[in-house]
């Protein structure tokens, strides 16, 4: 699943306003790992983000996952738009949604690189 070639098959799956959203691991423990995985990402897909999300079962850190796209930017508001139609959810919403993509500067920068 961390393959390039695996990778472009999901590109090619995609809807032109497609997303991917893959569960990479935990950048504290798996730095390596997870970074590889960003950096060939990055060679698929035009916008890729890195997003944290609580995964109690995992680890008691944030999880790292990967938001891939051709086009959509989900610092644009994706699927946000749902909440103003009864889209109810026990956890998501918009703070959440915002928050997730904020990282801490020490792993913006690793993800960045």
């Amino acid at each position: 699943m961390f393959t390039v070639s695996f990778q472009r098959n999901c590109l090619s799956a995609l809807a032109e306003e497609g997303i991917l959203a893959a569960q990479v691991g935990d950048i504290s423990f798996e730095t390596n790992l997870v970074l590889g995985v960003f950096k060939r990402l990055r060679e698929v897909f035009p916008i890729v983000r890195a997003y944290l999300a609580p995964i109690p079962s995992y680890s008691v850190l944030p999880y790292s996952f990967a938001y891939c796209s051709n086009t959509i930017l989900p610092e644009k508001g994706l699927g946000l738009a749902r909440f103003g139609n009864g889209f109810d959810t026990r956890y998501y919403n918009p703070r959440i949604h915002h928050a997730a993509f904020a990282l801490p500067e020490y792993l913006q920068t690793r993800f960045e690189n």
